[in-house]
């Protein structure tokens, strides 16, 4: 057989081939539809979507701004677009660049509601930095819906502290999966940041006469937070490494050597967060405090004294790289709050020595604009 004539055989063949799958395609019945058989289906999705040749390239990893300047935000701020339209206008239009979001205040966890979801995409999208405040032993939501993981009063009720706030047991191993759970949720949302408030033991009210379910008091405190913080670290860094996790500490912890009664070194607890943020609020401090009657009227000198001394303990401990963001009050209390006042703690931070921005807490979510350089 000629070269000619084999080419016209296996030529026909295929042409008759082509006019049988077609057929095929007509009768082959899918939920009513008509579709292509598998193997034609499959010869033109191969044709029509080509196997890639360049392997997709890994987005960049996130880089937050080198100082970060941030307002807080409620859970029902955060839920309420009106409210949150002010904030992003606050932002837009000062030297602002991120905020904090409550997840899991109160008697509620937001971290997964959809309205969040959009809210912390539109965030980032606006290159806005955000942040998760996870409030973690101090946890209503928590004590809700494991009341056997809540401390207890000797008769078996819910303990409560001078605040009528509920807590959860920071020993338990059972409490630091349900933190861990919320932080992953919380990433999964989108937030770049994670902040853990009340990572600590109560500190008022009848403190002596609650009971813990798993602690049994001979474990220092210190040791009990130092080893949550670890257990967090660990388990969120091995997996999100562009992930930044923060804490809020007493300033008190600075100015003494102790652990203050409720798990708080502060020269330990720094080497297991990013960034420190110990709540430097003026009208926290009692009188006397860096020599002041009342330290609510001297915001400078009150930010100063604490953040100087901070680093003077960081930089004789061998730590003079650990970063510290304040908080910094932006609210009424010891003292009506001017703009000319909370620029004053503005200021100290910087003149101690810290470049790594701050936060500010106001809890109505109303802040001082005039204390805000203005965006040009």
């Amino acid at each position: 057989m000629g070269r000619h004539e084999l080419f016209l055989k296996v030529f026909a063949a295929f042409v008759v081939g082509l006019v049988f799958i077609g057929f095929a395609a007509v009768l082959w019945p899918t939920n009513g539809r008509v579709s292509l058989p598998p193997l034609l289906a499959a010869i033109i999705k191969g044709v029509d979507n080509p196997a890639p040749t360049v392997a997709q390239q890994p987005l960049p990893p996130y880089v937050p701004p080198s100082e970060i300047k941030a307002v807080y935000a409620t859970s029902n701020t955060a839920l309420l677009p009106k409210r949150m339209d002010g904030l992003k206008k606050l932002i837009d239009e000062t030297e602002l660049n991120a905020i904090v979001i409550n997840v899991n205040d109160s008697n509620k966890n937001i971290v997964s509601r959809p309205e969040l979801v959009e809210l912390v995409k539109t965030l980032n999208a606006n290159n806005i930095h955000t942040i998760a405040r996870i409030v973690v032993f101090q946890n209503e939501a928590l004590v809700s819906e494991h009341p056997e993981l809540a401390l207890k009063t000797k008769n078996g009720n819910i303990w409560r502290d001078g605040g009528g706030h509920r807590w959860v047991d920071p020993s338990s191993e059972e409490v630091w999966k349900k933190i861990l759970n919320i932080s992953e949720q919380a990433v999964a949302t989108g937030f770049r940041e994670l902040n853990y408030d009340y990572i600590r033991f109560p500190s008022d009210g009848a403190v002596s006469s609650a009971v813990y379910p798993h602690w049994d008091k001979t474990k220092p405190k210190d040791e009990v937070i130092n080893s949550f913080a670890k257990y967090l670290r660990q388990n969120l860094k091995s997996r999100h490494l562009d992930l930044i996790l923060s804490v809020d500490i007493f300033a008190h912890s600075i100015l003494v050597e102790d652990d203050t009664h409720i798990g708080q070194k502060f020269l330990d607890i720094v080497d297991y967060f990013d960034a420190t943020a110990p709540m430097v609020y003026p009208s926290h401090y009692r009188a006397g405090n860096f020599g002041f009657k009342n330290p609510a009227a001297n915001p400078y000198g009150v930010v100063f004294g604490t953040m100087d001394k901070a680093k003077k303990k960081l930089e004789a401990a061998g730590k003079p790289k650990i970063i510290l963001r304040p908080w910094l009050q932006d609210f009424n209390m010891g003292a009506i709050y001017t703009a000319a006042m909370v620029k004053e703690e503005m200021r100290a931070v910087k003149e101690a020595g810290f470049a790594s921005g701050w936060m500010l807490w106001n809890p109505h979510n109303v802040y001082t604009k005039k204390a805000l350089a203005q965006e040009e």
